[in-house]
């Protein structure tokens, strides 16, 4: 597709014409996969999106950075020249374009990446930027992005903002560490952060202790269809008697999967137990009591489903 794009300026006089950046291409021209090739877009109207590229994969994201910017580009070598001049990277490129000067790229690539990803590959992405690409005011990055940055935690509705605000520096700290850095080198915040693990763990605990169990939840489990009685028996045992297990519950939408899990839930959690609801998206968290994505602290499950899975622990 980025090559034809390339052809298209070369010689479409319409492609011309328009002078679009790849982004904008898709607007004007459509692709067709069998012919491997773009036409004119006759109908409807579209909006391009280029695949995601973290600053950490050094020239293609800088690739991905001219394509967004540049008008026009006839080739790979085209976007390398600057007013006749070759230049041999990607990088040297954009910064001599004026792409990179200013803090406006790092601003738009979380931005772009707020939109689509989970927020704890949005704070990787905050951390890799922290230290690759330093921001002239880090503060008013993260006043900026606090928000999505802290969308996952936020749902934990026993949890005060401080204590939110505090788990997600602590998760941009894990992912600075593991670069050699330290939050307080960016003085996200007014005062000097000290993270203590024990306080940290404590405090998820007693946030999963209080998550309420609905009274119509616990009636489900006498309102079982006979294959989910079946599977539920299953799980219970595993859970209560043999003490692991891993389960795959199969099957179209709609049948009741859902409230088999929920009546999964109610029964460990009205016993005193700890179940940990994770999913692989936010849709899928918020029909569940207490659930949370999949990238959230609690990440290791005993057993689920492809898109829903439980930890249990006393």
């Amino acid at each position: 597709m980025l090559t034809e794009f390339f052809y298209m300026n070369s010689t479409d006089s319409l492609a011309q014409n328009l002078k679009c950046t790849y982004k904008e291409f898709p607007e004007h021209f459509v692709w067709y996969p069998g012919r491997r090739r773009w036409e004119p877009r006759k109908q409807k109207d579209s909006i391009g999106r280029i695949v995601i590229a973290s600053p950490m994969e050094g020239e293609r994201y800088f690739l991905r950075l001219l394509l967004t910017h540049v008008n026009n580009p006839t080739s790979f070598d085209d976007l390398r020249t600057i007013n006749g001049a070759y230049v041999h990277t990607f990088r040297e490129t954009s910064i001599l374009r004026g792409y990179f000067e200013s803090d406006k790229s790092q601003e738009q690539c979380l931005k772009e990446a707020s939109l689509y990803q989970m927020p704890y590959n949005l704070s990787r992405l905050f951390a890799t930027l922290l230290v690759h690409f330093p921001h002239s005011n880090p503060r008013y990055l993260w006043e900026q992005f606090e928000k999505p940055l802290s969308e996952d935690i936020s749902r934990i509705s026993q949890i005060s903002v401080g204590q939110i605000r505090l788990q997600v520096l602590c998760q941009i700290n894990e992912f600075l560490q593991s670069m050699e850095k330290d939050i307080n080198q960016y003085a996200l915040v007014p005062n000097t952060m000290y993270f203590d693990s024990l306080n940290k763990n404590t405090s998820d605990t007693i946030a999963e202790t209080r998550i309420s169990v609905p009274e119509h939840d616990l009636l489900a489990i006498k309102q079982l269809n006979t294959d989910q009685k079946k599977a539920f028996d299953i799980i219970m045992n595993a859970v209560f008697v043999h003490k692991k297990g891993t389960f795959f519950i199969d099957g179209p939408g709609g049948i009741g999967k859902t409230f088999l899990y929920r009546a999964l839930l109610a029964e460990i959690r009205s016993k005193g137990y700890i179940a940990l609801a994770t999913t692989s998206c936010g849709v899928a968290a918020s029909i569940l009591p207490g659930g949370r994505t999949a990238h959230s602290r609690f990440k290791i499950p005993i057993g689920g489903t492809a898109d829903k899975q439980c930890r249990v622990s006393k």
